[in-house]
Formats: structure tokens, sequence, C-alpha cells
């Protein structure tokens, strides 16, 4: 276990007089991504809690996790990052609906669902 856990929470999104202002496409660099999960789901679904308790686990393993919060209701997230292992897992609906640079046309919704339930049964098996 590492000697030091770090919470860091920040906004990569505000309101502003001139709208919507994002720095959502400086989360993390995706080419030397190791994964990048984009959640998509109406209200309530559960988008947010996945991405605390995977948020939790990883602290109580001794890694950083910084939580992006949510502009319009702090108690949201509209993601985690985890430097040391350099993924990142985000809300991909409105008003910061995202793909990713790398992402195929050929990768069904199906296929992504799979690939991401195998790796959340990694994290919580370690």
């Amino acid at each position: 276990m590492k000697e030091q856990t770090k919470k860091v929470q920040y906004f990569l999104g505000a309101n502003s007089a001139d709208g919507f202002v994002s720095f959502y496409d400086q989360l993390i660099n995706e080419e030397e991504a190791r994964a990048f999960y984009i959640l998509k789901g109406g209200p309530g679904c559960g988008k947010s809690t996945l991405m605390k308790k995977v948020g939790a686990h990883m602290e109580q393993l001794g890694f950083c996790v910084e939580y992006v919060l949510c502009s319009a209701d702090p108690q949201s997230l509209d993601g985690i990052v985890i430097p040391e292992k350099k993924i990142a897992i985000v809300d991909g609906t409105a008003p910061h609906e995202m793909g990713t640079k790398t992402q195929t046309k050929s990768s069904s919704e199906y296929e992504c669902s799979v690939r991401v339930v195998l790796f959340f049964r990694r994290i919580f098996v370690l």
C-alpha cells in the first residue's frame, strides 16, 4: 500500500456570461491513457454512484483519485481520474458529451459494456 493517499476535487466546466465553458478535453491524454471509459445513461441511473464507489475503492488501495465535480450539482460527479493507473471514467452525457479520439465505429455499445464490466471486476477483485 502506498504511504499517502490523496483525494483531489475540481471542476472542468462552468456556466459563464458567455455560456458553458468546458475543459473536459484536457481531462486525460488519450494517447497515453491505459483506459478511458465513458458512461452514458439517464439521470439517476447510477453513473455518479459507480464512479464514487470505484474512486473510494482505489483510495482504499492507496491510489490518488481525482474527482471531477459537476458544476450544476457538486454532489454529482462528472468523472474520476486515477493518474497512477492512467485511467479515467467520465459521464458522457450533456452538457459534457464526449467520445474518444480513438473510438472506432465498429465498437458496439454491448462490446463496450462488456469491457467496462470486466474492468470493474478486475478492480474490485484486487
